[in-house]
């Protein structure tokens, strides 16, 4: 069988305006045959966005050739039968969408083939009712939340019925719901002869592929099932990479328990092995050993309080959207809130009325004991004291060079220039960007999860008394995300800084804070402290959203007889748990 896609010595550098030049991939060989189903991993800056955007000639290569069929991307008369043959769903999907409406932006490509109307109609329609947004085809691009935005996008390249899909994070702001069915309709599409490659940080959609390619440093370190690239955890931390949280588990348990395999990777296997390595320890209570303090319920001033707060888009008129119907909230200052919720439900227009981005159409707001429109007059005051960072990052830089966008919500305070750059070194080293190499550097060169780290230094370099991150892990790698979770959770806990915390993965939650709120259709279906809501697990179940694999772990063993109480939430109180009842037998 003849490849798809060829790489044969491929090597790409960016040329930035200073003169600096950044190798992004270097001496690149890789095949890719019709049908296969591909993963592609790595860390930040390691060259996957370049590698994609070279296959359907976005990029040229500074060196080597890249072919799709007989097709050298080098040759511009090619580009058009390329770009017919690969499709593909960028990071930020907004940056693809095109159309007036949903359904206009889902026709474009199918016209631009020159495709009969009642063609190009057969294809939108299967495309918006295949991810789930059909009912929404009327709706305006700017009405659409992150998720919702990267579905349409995707409908636009299915509509396409390409040869070959490419998807460059395309789950990545999703809810566990909409990745399912998306990794589902990627399964059903490479079944019927379309070739996969699936740009991703989650090792849990990487490991339904057929391969994983992993680039390090611009260069291809692994490339083979699944499975076997998983269990080679002493490289994987190197790498920038993580194993699905069951083999986390798994290898962490495996250092003082050798019953466990340090080669599981899915929670019904792992929770079988547990059971055969505790069946036969006295039969005594494995208690919850000392979770972080709780901050709820202790005395402390309101921070953060709304009542009764509506909202609605193009209110009067036939694409009026209500976002939120009479939420309620009361967030204590110092306090870590995790909000959680599907694709739509409300959550983005809610952190939004926190500092000031929108107003109630009715109902109250208030900030540090003052009524939101008491802020109206001093908005920038506001946002130094609650800062945000939304959900499309990228949406929030503004200057040409990094270290120029992290700077700028302090040039207003006149600070002198020797602590106005300290600040800006803090920030950008807290977020995993060196400062000098990263200051000088254009916004433009650099990757998705790069641009969310500049996005968050901006706003950590305010020192704000609040911070609401809307999704703040999206783009990253794992060592990334851990690190930036471990920087937030110091800085929480060292004073009265209060966090908002949106994510769809439950274990950032668990991680993360002390209370929940779980949005669904723009109100407050869940809260509670956060021991004892990821435990509910119908209910958030019932609402599309997942429960951390730790629980999911705690109530299969429950189930098998082993006398577990408590509720851990986070892989350390699990393992903590487990280790110390094991050490404790006979």
């Amino acid at each position: 069988m003849k490849p798809i896609i060829r790489f044969h010595d491929v090597s790409y550098t960016y040329h930035l305006p200073n003169g600096q030049s950044i190798p992004a991939l270097q001496h690149v060989h890789l095949t890719i045959y019709p049908g296969e189903f591909v993963a592609l991993m790595g860390a930040n800056g390691s060259g996957k966005s370049t590698l994609v955007r070279l296959i359907n000639a976005l990029f040229v290569p500074t060196e080597g050739t890249v072919c799709v069929h007989q097709w050298n991307t080098r040759e511009r008369r090619y580009w058009k039968d390329i770009r017919r043959t690969v499709a593909m769903v960028f990071q930020d999907p907004q940056s693809q969408i095109v159309g007036s409406t949903v359904e206009e932006d889902v026709a474009f490509g199918p016209r631009n083939l020159g495709l009969p109307q009642s063609v190009v109609r057969q294809r939108v329609e299967w495309a918006l009712r295949t991810v789930g947004m059909w009912d929404l085809r009327q709706r305006l691009p700017f009405q659409l939340s992150a998720g919702q935005a990267q579905r349409v996008a995707l409908a636009g390249a299915i509509a396409m019925k390409p040869e070959v899909l490419i998807l460059d994070e395309a789950t990545a702001m999703l809810d566990p719901a909409g990745r399912q069915t998306i990794l589902s309709l990627l399964k059903h599409l490479n079944t019927l002869g379309m070739t996969v490659v699936l740009v991703t940080h989650f090792p849990e959609e990487a490991s339904q592929a057929q391969r994983l390619i992993v680039l390090h440093r611009g260069t291809v370190v692994a490339d083979d099932v699944p499975t076997r690239v998983f269990v080679r955890s002493e490289r994987l931390a190197e790498w920038g990479i993580a194993a699905p949280v069951p083999g986390q588990i798994a290898r962490r348990l495996h250092t003082k328990m050798p019953c466990i395999s340090p080669a599981i990777l899915d929670v019904r296997t792992l929770t079988r092995a547990l059971e055969e390595c505790l069946i036969t320890s006295p039969r005594q209570s494995l208690s919850n050993p000392s979770p972080r303090p709780s901050r709820v319920g202790q005395a402390r001033s309101t921070f953060i309080k709304t009542r009764d707060l509506w909202h609605v888009y193009m209110a009067q008129t036939p694409l009026e959207v209500t976002a939120l119907r009479g939420v309620t909230l009361t967030v204590q200052r110092g306090a870590s809130v995790g909000l959680m919720g599907t694709t739509g439900s409300g959550k983005s227009t809610l952190m939004q009325h926190l500092n000031g981005l929108l107003f109630p159409h009715r109902g109250e707001v208030w900030i540090d004991g003052q009524e939101i429109r008491q802020w109206q007059d001093r908005l920038p005051a506001l946002r130094r004291t609650v800062a945000m960072l939304f959900q499309r990052a990228e949406d929030q830089l503004f200057e040409r060079f990094v270290g120029d966008d992290v700077a700028a919500g302090l040039r207003s305070l006149r600070l002198p220039r020797e602590i106005l750059r300290e600040r800006v070194r803090w920030a950008m080293e807290t977020v995993g960007l060196e400062f000098e190499a990263y200051k000088d550097r254009p916004v433009y060169s650099l990757s998705g999860g790069e641009k969310r780290k500049v996005a968050l230094a901006g706003v950590l370099v305010l020192e704000p008394q609040g911070v609401i991150l809307d999704e703040p892990t999206v783009g990253l790698d794992p060592r990334s995300r851990q690190d930036l979770m471990m920087y937030l959770e110091k800085w929480h806990t060292r004073g009265d800084v209060t966090l908002i915390y949106s994510s769809h993965s439950p274990e950032e939650i668990a991680h993360m804070t002390d209370q929940i709120v779980i949005m669904q259709n723009g109100v407050v279906a869940i809260s509670g402290e956060t021991h004892e809501v990821l435990y509910d697990v119908e209910r958030i179940k019932a609402l599309g959203l997942e429960v951390p694999v730790v629980v999911e772990l705690v109530l299969g063993l429950r189930s098998r007889g082993i006398p577990l109480r408590g509720n851990p939430i986070t892989m350390n109180e699990f393992v903590n748990t487990i280790t110390r009842f094991f050490r404790g037998r006979g």
